[in-house]
C-alpha cells in the first residue's frame, strides 16, 4: 500500500508543473482589439498591439511576439 504522504506529494508536484495557460482565450476582447488596429492610429493603436501581445503570450507565443514587436 502506498503511503498517503507520497500520494499527496505526487499530486502537489503534478499540479505545480502543469502549465498555467488560458485554455479559453478571451476571443471577444481579442476581436475588439483587432478592430481597434484597423480603425485607430497613434497611441491607441500602440496600446492595442501591447494588449494583444499580452493576451497571446501564453496561448500562442509566436503571435505574442509578433504583436509585441509591432508595438515597438
Amino acid at each position: 500500500m502506498i503511503p498517503r504522504k507520497l500520494i499527496l506529494l505526487c499530486c502537489m508536484l503534478a499540479i505545480s508543473i502543469m502549465p498555467h495557460t488560458n485554455l479559453w482565450p478571451q476571443t471577444p476582447e481579442i476581436e475588439r482589439l483587432k478592430e481597434v488596429l484597423n480603425k485607430e492610429q497613434g497611441e491607441v493603436k500602440l496600446d492595442a498591439y501591447s494588449e494583444l501581445s499580452f493576451h497571446f503570450f501564453r496561448t500562442d507565443p509566436v503571435k505574442g511576439i509578433y504583436y509585441g514587436n509591432k508595438a515597438l
